[in-house]
Order: C-alpha cells, then structure tokens, then sequence
C-alpha cells in the first residue's frame, strides 16, 4: 500500500471514529431521550468493524473463494439487521436511530458498488 492510501485510511477511521464520539457523548447529555438499546449499540460496532476490515484489506488476506462467501454475506445481514434495529430504535432515541439508517444506507450503497464492480 502506497503512503497516501494509508493516510485516507487513517483519516477515514478517525473520522468516524470521531463522529461516533461525538455522537455517543451527545446522547449522554440529553436526559429527556431514552438511552438506546443495547442491540442497537451491537449492531453499530458491527458496522464500524466492518469497515475497519474492509478499508484495511483484510479480506484479501483471505483465499478468494473465502473472502467472496464471507465479504458480501456478512455485509448485507449487517445492513438489513441496522435498518430492522433502526426502526425498532426509531420509537424509543430518534437521534441514535437516524444515525444508524445513515451509516447503513452508506453500507448498504457501499456493499452494492464493490458487488457491481467485482462482477464486471
């Protein structure tokens, strides 16, 4: 990897490593909102560390035919659970639950761009 694509990729996870922060210490203040539910929180994390594996290339550590049946798979449940976990959440922390549709939409838009890009 060349030294500018490990400095986007820093920069990438310190960004949203930042607005998760900001975001968590954000709900923290407000009282009159409900804390989000912890299945919220897990499916989050699932994101963010998908991510991180993905901008960090760990999948091409991976045989091809491994990384094909675990990259696309996992990336797609992840989505569907933070869309079904944002609803669910939508009831009780809007502010969290917005935050969660958004970054599973970019996974979502993400996981179709590189499935429509490997299969050219």
């Amino acid at each position: 990897m060349t030294l500018s694509m490990i400095f986007l990729i820093g920069l990438a996870i310190l960004a949203l490593l930042s607005i998760v922060l900001y975001i968590f210490l954000s709900l923290k203040k407000k009282t009159k909102e409900k804390s989000p539910h912890t299945i919220s929180f897990v499916i989050l994390g699932l994101l963010i560390i998908q991510w991180v594996l993905y901008l960090t290339n760990v999948y091409s550590l991976l045989p091809v035919a491994i990384s094909d049946l675990l990259f696309l798979p996992i990336w797609i449940v992840l989505c569907i659970a933070g869309f079904l976990s944002a609803v669910y959440e939508f009831k009780n922390n809007k502010g969290f639950s917005l935050l969660l549709v958004n970054i599973t939409a970019i996974s979502f838009c993400v996981s179709l761009f590189i499935y429509a890009i490997s299969k050219m």
